[in-house]
């Protein structure tokens, strides 16, 4: 995470000779639609409906307040759980808007602005003239000076809206949180990437299931099983590795990996699947999860979307007890390459005990240096 910029409190005879100079941060784009679905996953609000209309209902798992980082690759905004297990976060990359000006030498690597602001009064202010959002024109601007990030729309008709959001520069609590290091930290035993249209498919099986608080995900060199259980007994879904479903699937060492995870915080960091069009999967040797969904919009230009999450803490002494008697139990399937109608298997089972089992700011790629197994693999990072 990149770390707030020391105080410039001093004296007028010191501030006037700073060498520090303000660089007026602009970004333009037409594609309004995609910025407000991105940031949306961010949100500290979730859908809810009354009498038929759907409603902002407030979610406690995210702050508020969000981190953004500008600088001349692009902007990121990042959100952290309030219990310090999750950690969501989009990257905008410069491309994807048709104007991008952030004057001084790109070559330095302090050029940029680092500021807090509440993700929500964004999204608001981003929505001020209609759901019409590819007729309508998005401006972002900001300066050190002012601590003012301004959001300027403007439609077809020549009506604008500007919002002026007071950003605040000052180290937080939660601004200090980083799950990126934590991750970072361990080896990655687990790596797949899947078309996140199946897996969006495939996981709404899981949030039909009412009562259940934890998802276990199990992944084997030819397989990836996620089971849930709740008030409609076990909900198992079985994705074979098949071109249909899998762009990759690796396991480090070449065993089945299972973790158990909080259903609320996975379905947070599924959300992205919505928009995207591939997602990776990263699992590190302490169970802590990384998902990086890629997103491309209309003009073939991508963005992302990440999401950090802890494993559950009751579920790890249970899983390293277990990985040794696991160790050679892989799900093998008949055919490789077996393309499957749905894409996945599942199933509801009642009475059935469930299955036993845990950039952001950084530039952190969603692959290692090995050469995938599928030529048609698609790297993305940021």
């Amino acid at each position: 995470m990149s770390s707030f910029p020391p105080s410039q409190a001093g004296s007028d005879n010191e501030s006037s000779t700073s060498s520090h100079t303000f660089s007026p941060f602009r970004a333009v784009t037409t594609n309004t639609r995609t910025l407000i679905s991105l940031l949306s996953s961010l949100s500290a609000f979730t859908p809810g409906e009354s009498r038929g209309k759907k409603l902002p209902v407030q979610s406690s798992r995210f702050h508020a307040q969000c981190g953004v980082y500008i600088s001349p690759t692009g902007i990121t905004f990042l959100v952290s759980g309030l219990v310090k297990t999750s950690q969501a976060s989009v990257n905008l990359q410069s491309d994807l808007f048709d104007v991008y000006d952030l004057p001084g030498d790109h070559n330095d690597d302090s050029l940029g602005h680092d500021l807090m602001l509440d993700i929500n009064v964004l999204l608001s202010s981003m929505q001020i003239l209609g759901p019409s959002y590819e007729q309508i024109g998005c401006e972002f601007t900001y300066s050190d000076e002012t601590k003012i990030f301004k959001v300027t729309l403007t439609d077809r008709n020549g009506v604008t809206s500007a919002t002026a959001i007071q950003a605040s520069a000052e180290e937080t609590e939660e601004s200090r949180f980083d799950l990126d290091s934590t991750f970072l930290a361990s080896e990655v035993c687990v790596r797949a990437i899947i078309k996140s249209s199946v897996l969006k498919h495939s996981y709404d099986e899981i949030n039909r299931n009412i009562g259940s608080t934890k998802v276990e995900l199990s992944f084997s060199p030819h397989v990836l099983i996620i089971s849930t259980e709740g008030d409609n007994g076990v909900t198992y879904l079985d994705m074979p590795k098949s071109r249909s479903i899998f762009m990759t699937l690796e396991t480090n060492p070449p065993t089945k990996h299972t973790r158990v995870y909080s259903k609320a915080y996975l379905s947070d960091g599924m959300r992205g699947c919505e928009v995207a069009s591939e997602t990776c999967f990263q699992i590190n040797g302490e169970g802590v999860l990384a998902i990086q969904h890629q997103v491309v919009d209309d003009k073939s230009r991508n963005c992302y979307v990440d999401f950090i999450l802890a494993p559950l803490q009751d579920e790890i002494e249970e899983y390293e007890s277990n990985s040794v008697n696991t160790t050679q139990d892989t799900h093998q399937e008949t055919s490789q390459d077996t393309d499957e109608e749905e894409g996945f298997r599942r199933r509801n089972v009642m009475n059935e005990s469930p299955l036993e089992g845990y950039t952001a700011p950084k530039k952190r790629s969603a692959y290692d240096d090995s050469d995938s197994d599928d030529s048609t693999e698609d790297e993305f990072s940021h």
